[in-house]
């Protein structure tokens, strides 16, 4: 079995043996449901005053809907910092299971909470990275759907999503590097790209499936829009926690056993 195999592989029977390491990121799709069900219902709320042939719209349901959104937009935001966060607790936890200890979800957040200042500065940063280098081609794709130039659309989209696959190599490793290594945040992303470049091989391949489970992710996340269907709703919010816990425990597996060869 070779190195990458060996690693999905791996992920997949820890998880087997410990599903408890499923309930954090439980908890994140169900918060982002939230998120996405408040979205949902502002957006109901702001469809009279987007139509030009409706009446015009009282300043004070202006107001309320425009504070409805500063909050929408805080919640998600706190929830994105309790994920990454969440996602840095799991390289914590996969040492204990390495170490024939029992996964600790507690003691692993109070971990990764230790490391405030590191990990999320440097998932941001990261983040930010992709942002930069995407923004132009996320325009310019719009452009290219409202003249309907389809070609151009397509194009843009999937240098989009190589963007997105480069930034993923290159910060593979950044939540067990954040946990195990004793550096700044800058330091972090230093490492991270430093083992992606020493084991770039090993770390395409994980990129590619992680993109490819992202991508199911997305489209769970979009067929959810119907909410109408609650239970649906719901049920698509449960295997989009799967899959991601299934995409995040890939990075600590990976350091642990082909970076560190334990």
């Amino acid at each position: 079995m070779n190195v990458v195999a060996k690693v999905l592989v791996d992920s997949f029977r820890l998880l087997k043996k410990e599903p408890k390491l499923f309930l954090p990121k439980l908890l994140i799709a169900f918060l982002y449901g939230l998120g996405m069900l408040f979205t949902a219902a502002l957006f109901k709320e702001l469809l009279p005053a987007l139509n030009p042939y409706s009446s015009s719209i009282s300043p004070s349901l202006l107001n309320a809907i425009l504070l409805q959104s500063v909050l929408l937009l805080a919640f998600l935001f706190l929830v994105m910092i309790l994920d990454v966060l969440f996602n840095a607790s799991y390289s914590a936890m996969l040492e204990d299971f390495f170490k024939k200890r029992s996964p600790s979800i507690l003691n692993a957040f109070k971990t990764a909470l230790s490391k405030f200042f590191v990990i999320v500065p440097a998932a941001i940063l990261s983040l930010l990275v992709f942002l930069l280098l995407s923004l132009p081609f996320v325009f310019l794709a719009s452009l290219a759907l409202l003249e309907n130039n389809f070609n151009l659309f397509f194009l843009t989209a999937f240098i989009v999503l190589a963007l997105n696959l480069l930034v993923t190599i290159a910060f593979y490793s950044l939540y067990p590097v954040s946990i195990f290594e004793r550096r700044n945040f800058f330091g972090v992303l230093k490492s991270s790209a430093f083992i992606s470049k020493r084991k770039f091989s090993e770390v395409f391949q994980l990129s590619l499936f992680s993109l490819f489970i992202s991508a199911f992710g997305i489209l769970f996340a979009f067929l959810a829009q119907r909410i109408e269907f609650l239970l649906l709703f719901v049920a698509f919010r449960l295997l989009t926690a799967i899959l991601a816990t299934y995409q995040i425990v890939l990075n600590p597996v990976f350091y642990l056993e082909v970076v560190k060869g334990k």
